[in-house]
C-alpha cells in the first residue's frame, strides 16, 4: 500500500470512529522497510472465529450469540446509511474486546477490515477477491465474473453466513470440501447451509431469510435488528434470588442481590460469611437465609413407599432403591421365594410387601405376653400350641395342621367302618 491509498484508507476508516462496534483507527505510519501500517485499537481477545474454535475459553449462550449479532447488525446499519458496503463480512473480521459467555451484557465487539469496502455506487474488479471468499460471498457475487456488484444485500447473506459459522464453534462453511472451484459449483447449483445443532428454530429463520439464493427474498439490516431484538426479548429469564425470594430479570439479578437484604436478614447484608446450616432432613449445607426455603423443599422431606416392597424412602433415595430392591424381578439381589409371611403378633398371612406396615398397627397381643395370667389363653385345637383368646380365632382358620375337606371326609367313614 502506498502512502497515498493508506491516508485515503486511513481518512476513511477514521470516518467510522465514533460507532461503538466499529474498529477505531488512529492514523498510518512508515516503518524501516518503508511499508505503511495502520495504527488501529487492540482487540484482547483477538478475532470471533478463532476465539470460538477455542471451545475451553469461549462456549457462549444463545442469548450471548444474539447479542454480539446485535452489535454488528448496528455496526452494519451505521456503515449502510453512509452508503457503505463492507464486502468481507465473516466471524474473522470480527474483532472481541470483552467476552463472557453467560451474561450477554458483557460482551463487546467490533467490526473491523475494510479492504474490500466502497461506495454502494461503485464497481471493482472481482480480482480483488480472494478465491476462499467463495465460502462466504453471496451467489450473485459469485456469478458476476468481471466486477463486483456487492450491494447491502449481498453483506446480508453474508451476515447469514457469519451467524451460521458462530453456531457452529466458528467452523468454515464448507469446511469438508477441500476445492474452493468445487465449492462454487456446489453454491451455484443452490446447496444451502445446514442448520447448526446449537441453533434455535426462530434464529434459524433468520438465518436462513440471510441465506436466500434471490436478493430480493433477504432482509434489510434494519429489518434484521427488529427480528433478533424479538428474539432477544423471548430468551430474557426471570431467576429466582435466593436471598429475597422474588423473581428478578437475569440480567438485572447481580445488581440486585448487591443491594437486597433479604426476607430472612434481620439487618443489612453481612459483612461476614453467612453461617452455614445442616438440612434436618438429609444433612446437605446451606446459607442461614436459605435453610427456611430448603427445608420446605427439600427432597429427603417427602416419601412414598417402594412398588416392590411396600417400605417408605425418601424422594432422594427412592429411584435407587426400586433399581436394587430384592422383591424386584428385574433386580440383580432378586430371590423368588414365598410371597406371603405370618403376622408375629396375630398370625395371620400377609404379602412380603405389606407385612411391615400391618405389624407396626397389629392391635393383637405379642405371643410372648400369653403366658403373662394377665392375658386369657387357650390350646389351638389343629396343632395344641398357646395362643391368646384373642389371636386363636385368626390362629385356627391358617393354621396348617387345620384338617381340609378330604381329611374331615376320610375320618367320617374311619368312624362309620
Amino acid at each position: 500500500m502506498n502512502e497515498e491509498n493508506a491516508e485515503r484508507e486511513a481518512s476513511f476508516l477514521m470516518k467510522f470512529n465514533s460507532h461503538p462496534h466499529i474498529i477505531h483507527t488512529f492514523g498510518f505510519v512508515k516503518n524501516n522497510i518503508q511499508s505503511i501500517i495502520l495504527l488501529q485499537e487492540q482487540a484482547q481477545y483477538g478475532n470471533l472465529q478463532i476465539l470460538l474454535q477455542q471451545n475451553s475459553r469461549f462456549q457462549p449462550s444463545i442469548k450471548v450469540l444474539v447479542a454480539i449479532f446485535l452489535q454488528i447488525v448496528n455496526a452494519m446499519i451505521y456503515i449502510t446509511n453512509q452508503h457503505i458496503v463492507h464486502g468481507d463480512l465473516r466471524c474473522a473480521n470480527i474483532l472481541v474486546f470483552e467476552m463472557n459467555s453467560k451474561d450477554s451484557t458483557k460482551n463487546l465487539v467490533k467490526l473491523t477490515n475494510f479492504s474490500l469496502s466502497r461506495r454502494q455506487d461503485e464497481t471493482i474488479p472481482q480480482n480483488r477477491v480472494c478465491h476462499s471468499l467463495i465460502r462466504y460471498v453471496a451467489p450473485e457475487i459469485i456469478r458476476s465474473r468481471n466486477k463486483l456488484n456487492s450491494n447491502e444485500l449481498s453483506d446480508v447473506y453474508s451476515m447469514g453466513v457469519l451467524m451460521w459459522q458462530a453456531f457452529s464453534k466458528g467452523a468454515i462453511p464448507y469446511e469438508y470440501e477441500i476445492n474452493d472451484d468445487n465449492v462454487q459449483e456446489r453454491r451455484l447449483n443452490g446447496e444451502r447451509l445446514e442448520r447448526p445443532k446449537e441453533c434455535n428454530k426462530e434464529v434459524w429463520e433468520i438465518i436462513n431469510d440471510c441465506l436466500h439464493n434471490e436478493p430480493e427474498l433477504r432482509y434489510n439490516f434494519k429489518e434484521i435488528e427488529i427480528r433478533l431484538t424479538n428474539v432477544q426479548k423471548k430468551l430474557v429469564q426471570y431467576i429466582l434470588c435466593s436471598q429475597c425470594g422474588i423473581d428478578i430479570l437475569e440480567d438485572e439479578l447481580y445488581n440486585h442481590q448487591k443491594s437486597c437484604a433479604g426476607k430472612y436478614i434481620v439487618d443489612s447484608p453481612p459483612t461476614k460469611p453467612s453461617v452455614v446450616i445442616q438440612c434436618r432432613h438429609y444433612g446437605k449445607e446451606c446459607p442461614e437465609y436459605e435453610i427456611r426455603n430448603h427445608n420446605k423443599s427439600c427432597l429427603a422431606s417427602r416419601q412414598r413407599p417402594c412398588i416392590h416392597c411396600n417400605r417408605k424412602y425418601t424422594l432422594v433415595e427412592i429411584e435407587r432403591h426400586e433399581k436394587a430392591c430384592p422383591y424386584n424381578p428385574s433386580s440383580e439381589s432378586y430371590k423368588p421365594g414365598p410371597t406371603q409371611q405370618q403376622c408375629k403378633h396375630c398370625g395371620q398371612q400377609y404379602l412380603l410387601n405389606q407385612i411391615d406396615s400391618h405389624e407396626k398397627v397389629c392391635e393383637t397381643p405379642i405371643r410372648s405376653q400369653v403366658d403373662s395370667k394377665s392375658v386369657p389363653s387357650g390350646n389351638c385345637t389343629h396343632c395344641g400350641q398357646k395362643y391368646s383368646l384373642t389371636a386363636m380365632s385368626a390362629h385356627e382358620k391358617s393354621c396348617s395342621q387345620r384338617p381340609t375337606l378330604m381329611t374331615k371326609f376320610l375320618r367320617f367313614f374311619k368312624i362309620r367302618s
